[in-house]
């Protein structure tokens, strides 16, 4: 995967695409250190949204992402969430560039106003967030599992009725499912 598709996660490790020492020295590309944010500020991936992540390792990038290097009070983690709630409402934000693409205005980026509590704060702030998150993804996968499920007892059921196999009333055989 490449960068622009890694903004989408929460945490980026490693791109499908590489570069050498060697290209970095010869062009614009730079490198973001570990805990950098990463946000794309120009490109049609906006119409979706500002995309943001964290790096979890180096990671360069071009003239079209925007590097975020927080300082060591702030966790990366914590100013991540807290952009992403910024970002909620990008109309401010973006506006058009050449060609019709979108863009980042960036003196609104830089001048986003943002509650930063100790680190302690923070620290908590994001393990409960993270907790929620993790538990309406262990939910939305049991309910992905019952749709499933109730999709294949209607198909069950429909050929049941359509080949005569149903003795009794359909009330009787969802019930009868159901226990």
């Amino acid at each position: 995967m490449g960068v622009r598709k890694g903004l989408k996660k929460d945490r980026l490790g490693d791109a499908a695409l590489h570069i050498s020492s060697k290209a970095v020295e010869d062009s614009a590309t730079r490198i973001a250190p570990t805990g950098s944010l990463l946000v794309l500020v120009r490109g049609m991936g906006l119409a979706n949204g500002i995309a943001i992540t964290e790096l979890i390792s180096s990671c360069a990038f071009n003239q079209d992402i925007k590097g975020i290097h927080p300082n060591p009070e702030i966790s990366p983690r914590f100013l991540l969430l807290s952009l992403r709630s910024a970002f909620a409402r990008p109309n401010k934000l973006l506006s058009n560039a050449a060609h019709g693409t979108l863009k980042v205005d960036m003196d609104g980026l830089r001048n986003i106003k943002l509650f930063i509590p100790s680190r302690a704060v923070q620290e908590k702030v994001v393990a409960h967030i993270d907790a929620q998150s993790i538990e309406t993804q262990r939910l939305a996968s049991i309910y992905r599992k019952k749709l499933e499920a109730l999709e294949l007892f209607k198909k069950s059921l429909l050929h049941k009725a359509l080949s005569g196999e149903l003795t009794a009333p359909p009330s009787q055989a969802i019930k009868e499912a159901a226990e």
